[in-house]
């Protein structure tokens, strides 16, 4: 399978230093081993991103999806929309369903549609009139798909806090073309969302403190570039990406979508983000090293369960492509399995 990174690159305008975890709440600890699963029980709902196929699924459309069905899956978010053409995973190796096609095969299935990931949006410097006539078309589709969710995955490459500005301006236009046609847009994250973005004031004011602290407890030693860069690096000024894509949409049109396994990853404690940001986190992405439940590195049992609390109702498993070479579909079916077997999974 491609990386994730580079399909949504190639696919964002089809319309017209990794950390380590810290030790956190959410992080490890999770005994329930995927392979010891029981087999599925029947769950309210169980989603799956069909980008963890990719050109498993392609092969065969309809037997993949029936296969899903099989797996206790109820719910779907596509990957793979290009040129009004709907596509297995990442829009390679298919020629692809017309929107209402592929509504009727997930219908006969009794498979829902509930979203769809789309980059476009954060290609905020496309000029705007060539943006929302586009958009308009895709949002058309993906109503006749009957989806209630367009979520971008493709984080907007900026540099300043203007351009972050300018990003969030374009979610908000995404936003209120969905809300007109009755669909919530919506931002998901990667790890680097985790990282600081600061002004040049900021990083001045932060530089000059270090500095300073610097010479009181080292007094005969005169601080080098390399030893300030380094606590720099330790003590980023500024704010998260994450935060910042809150702070300048509307919330009313920009929801938000927690990938919980690479919140962890970017050394954050996703039941915190979960806690913290209720009123704007309306979906998950579940992700584990590979198989759901299967490295111990998640504790799925607080990340449901505070899920819960705040009222979120819809998650989907996301998996990459597995660097021992098994087939996708044994991890999707295998993480089925370990999610129908948790008492916590709703």
């Amino acid at each position: 399978m491609i990386s994730r990174r580079n399909f949504l690159k190639t696919s964002a305008l089809t319309l017209g230093g990794m950390s380590l975890p810290s030790l956190i709440s959410c992080a490890g600890g999770n005994e329930n081993k995927a392979a010891e699963a029981a087999a599925p029980a029947p769950k309210e709902f169980i989603g799956l991103q069909t980008y963890s196929l990719g050109a498993e699924l392609a092969a065969d459309v309809p037997g993949g999806l029936a296969k899903v069905k099989s797996f206790g899956y109820t719910d779907l978010e596509l990957a793979g929309y290009n040129n009004g053409r709907i596509h297995a995973g990442y829009g390679d190796g298919d020629e692809g369903y017309a929107p209402a096609d592929y509504k009727k095969l997930c219908d006969d299935l009794g498979l829902n549609i509930l979203s769809a990931h789309l980059g476009t949006p954060s290609q905020y410097k496309t000029p705007e009139a060539e943006f929302t006539e586009a958009w308009k078309k895709t949002v058309e589709d993906h109503v006749t798909l009957g989806c209630t969710y367009i979520v971008d995955p493709s984080m907007p490459q900026c540099a300043t806090i203007d351009e972050v500005k300018q990003a969030c301006d374009r979610f908000n236009l995404a936003g209120k073309i969905c809300k007109e046609a009755g669909i919530q847009f919506g931002y998901h994250n990667h790890n680097n969302e985790f990282t600081k973005l600061a002004t040049p004031e900021q990083i001045k004011a932060k530089r000059e403190e270090i500095i300073e602290m610097m010479k009181k407890r080292f007094p005969q030693m005169k601080p080098t570039d390399e030893m300030i860069n380094g606590m720099m690096r330790r003590n980023a000024p500024g704010t998260m990406y994450e935060q910042l894509y809150m702070d300048n949409t509307d919330p009313e049109l920009v929801c938000f979508q927690l990938d919980v396994y690479w919140c962890m990853i970017g050394d954050q404690d996703p039941c915190e983000w979960i806690t913290e940001h209720s009123d704007r986190i309306k979906l998950l992405h579940i992700k584990d090293r590979w198989i759901i439940g299967d490295s111990g590195m998640m504790n799925w049992k607080n990340i449901f369960t505070r899920a819960k609390a705040v009222g979120i109702k819809h998650f989907f498993v996301e998996l990459e492509s597995d660097p021992k070479g098994r087939k996708q579909f044994e991890g999707v079916e295998k993480s089925a399995q370990f999610l129908a077997s948790q008492d916590y999974v709703w």
